[in-house]
C-alpha cells in the first residue's frame, strides 16, 4: 500500500505524509512501545504464575495507554498552527488536525499488540494482522485517490481502527480463557512497577521521535527540503517492510527471554534476525531493482532511487542487528543504557545533517542515517560484548567476513556496477552468508555439546 501511496502522491505530497507521519510517531508509537514493551514482559512472566498481578499489569497498560493516547491527541489539536508554521506550510494546518484520529488509534494498537504477545497469543495477532491488512489496503488506495493525503491519514485511521477492534475482541477471548481479569485494586503500586520498566522505554523512544521529527522540520525549510524528505521516505518503504519482518520477532523473543535464560535463546537472539536480514536486507542492498521496480513510470528518479533503496536497506541491517541488544536490555531491565546511547545517536544526526543535506541534497538524509546507525554499533558493540549482552561465541572471523560482504554489496551499488555484475555477485554473496551462518551455528552447537 506504501508503493502506492507514493506513486498516487508523488515526492513533494509523499514528502507531506512523511512530515505527518514522524509528527504522528513523536508519541504514538513511542508511547505504545514503552507501555507494550512492559505490558509483554511482566504478562509473559505472571500470566501463569500470579494471575491477579497479571489482571492489575493489563489494567494498568490499557488505562495509561488510553489516558496518554487521548492527552496527546488533544495536544495534537491544539499545537497544529504551530506545527504547520515549523515547517513553513499553513496547508498542514488541517492535516495535523486530520492526523490526531490515527494518532489515537495507532498508540492504542501498539498496546494491544504487546498484551497479546505477553499471553503468547501469536497465532490471534497473525489474524487480526491478516484481515486488518488485507481490508486497510483497499481503504488507503481508495482514500489517497480520491482525496491525496487527507484520504491517507483516513485510510491508515480506519487500518489501525479495525485492527484494534480485532485486537481487543481477541484479547477479551483469551484473557477469559486464561482466567486472567481486569483488576483494578492496588493500582498505586502496580503502576510503580509498571513504570520502572515502562517509563525509560517511553523515554528512550521518545528521543528518537522528536529526533526524527526536528530532523524533518530543518530539512523542510531548506530548499526542495519537502521533496528530498519524500523521495527518502519512498526509499524507505523498503527499508520500514525489513525493519517491520524484524520487530515481528520482537514479541515472541522477549516473551522466551523472559522465562528462559539459557545460551540456546541467548544465541537465537541474534541468529534468528540475522538469518532473516540476510534474506530480506541483502537482496536490496545489492539490487535495489527488485524494489524500484514497482515505482516505474512515476514522478521519481529511478536511478537515484536505486542508490538511496540501497543506502536505506544497508540501515535497515544494521537496525535489526542492534534489535538484538535492544531486546536484552529490555529482558534484563537495562532501559537507560537504550535512553543513553538514543540521546547519543539524536544528537550525531542533528549535528551531520544540513552539512549532508547541502553536501549530497537528496542523498544526504540516506546517508547521514547510515553513518550515525554504523558509528553507533561500532561505539557500543565492545560496550555490550563486555557486559555479556552479546554472546561471545558468536564472535569470529565468520562474524567479521559476513559484514565485510555487506559492506562490499552496499559498495557495487554506490559505484554503479552493472546489473548482471551485480546480479553475479548477489547469488555468490548470499550463498555465502548462509554458509557463514551455519558454520556459526554448528560450531556453537558442537561446543556446547563438547562442555555437556
Amino acid at each position: 500500500s506504501a508503493i502506492y501511496v507514493a506513486r498516487i502522491l508523488g515526492p513533494e505530497n509523499f514528502g507531506k505524509w512523511g512530515v505527518l507521519r514522524s509528527t504522528v510517531s513523536m508519541f504514538s508509537i513511542l508511547l505504545g512501545f514503552g507501555i507494550g514493551v512492559a505490558s509483554t514482559k511482566y504478562l509473559a512472566e505472571y500470566k501463569d504464575s500470579n494471575k491477579k498481578l497479571a489482571g492489575r499489569i493489563l489494567s494498568v497498560s490499557i488505562i495509561f495507554s488510553f489516558f496518554f493516547g487521548l492527552i496527546s491527541s488533544l495536544i495534537l489539536i491544539l499545537s497544529s498552527k504551530w506545527l504547520a508554521s515549523v515547517f513553513n506550510d499553513t496547508s498542514l494546518l488541517s492535516l495535523f488536525q486530520l492526523s490526531s484520529v490515527f494518532f489515537f488509534v495507532n498508540s492504542i494498537y501498539g498496546v494491544l499488540i504487546g498484551s497479546l504477545s505477553g499471553l503468547n497469543c501469536f497465532k490471534q495477532i497473525a489474524l487480526s494482522s491478516f484481515f486488518s491488512s488485507i481490508m486497510g489496503f483497499f481503504l488507503i488506495i481508495y482514500f489517497t485517490k480520491s482525496q491525496g493525503v487527507s484520504g491517507v491519514i483516513i485510510g491508515y485511521s480506519l487500518y489501525y481502527l479495525i485492527a484494534n477492534l480485532l485486537l481487543v475482541y481477541y484479547l477479551l477471548k483469551e484473557t477469559k480463557k486464561m482466567q486472567i481479569y481486569f483488576n483494578f485494586t492496588d493500582l498505586k503500586n502496580t503502576s510503580i512497577k509498571f513504570l520502572n520498566l515502562s517509563f525509560p522505554a517511553f523515554i528512550s523512544g521518545s528521543i528518537g521521535g522528536p529526533t526524527i521529527w526536528l530532523l524533518y522540520a530543518i530539512v523542510a525549510n531548506m530548499p526542495n527540503g519537502i521533496i528530498y524528505i519524500g523521495i527518502f521516505n519512498a526509499a524507505k518503504i523498503a527499508q520500514n517492510s525489513i525493519v517491520q519482518l524484524g520487530t515481528q520477532l520482537n514479541a515472541p523473543l522477549i516473551t522466551m527471554m523472559a522465562n528462559d535464560k539459557s545460551n540456546l535463546i541467548d544465541r537465537m537472539n541474534f541468529v534468528v534476525p540475522w538469518i532473516l536480514i540476510t534474506l530480506f536486507a541483502m537482496p536490496l542492498i545489492i539490487m535495489p531493482e527488485f524494489f524500484t521496480y514497482f515505482l516505474r513510470e512515476s514522478d521519481y528518479d529511478i536511478i537515484k532511487l536505486n542508490t538511496l533503496v540501497s543506502i536505506t536497506s544497508f540501515t535497515a541491517y544494521i537496525m535489526l542487528f542492534k534489535q538484538g541488544f535492544g531486546r536484552k536490555i529490555i529482558t534484563n531491565e537495562k532501559m537507560w543504557w537504550g535512553v543513553i546511547e538514543n540521546i547519543m545517536w539524536g544528537l550525531a544526526l542533528l549535528l551531520i545533517i544540513t552539512p549532508f543535506i547541502n553536501q549530497y541534497s537528496e542523498f544526504g538524509l540516506a546517508y547521514a542515517f547510515a553513518l550515525v546507525y554504523f558509528l553507533d554499533l561500532l561505539i557500543i558493540f565492545p560496550i555490550y560484548l563486555k557486559n555479556n549482552f552479546f554472546p561471545q561465541e558468536l564472535v569470529s572471523f565468520n562474524m567479521f567476513l559476513s559484514w565485510i560482504i555487506i559492506i562490499l554489496c552496499l559498495s557495487f551499488n554506490l559505484f554503479q556496477f552493472s546489473i548482471f555484475f551485480r546480479l553475479i555477485v548477489f547469488i555468490f554473496s548470499i550463498l555465502v552468508q548462509f554458509i557463514l551462518i551455519y558454520n556459526i551455528i554448528v560450531k556453537n552447537h558442537t561446543n556446547e555439546n563438547s562442555n555437556i
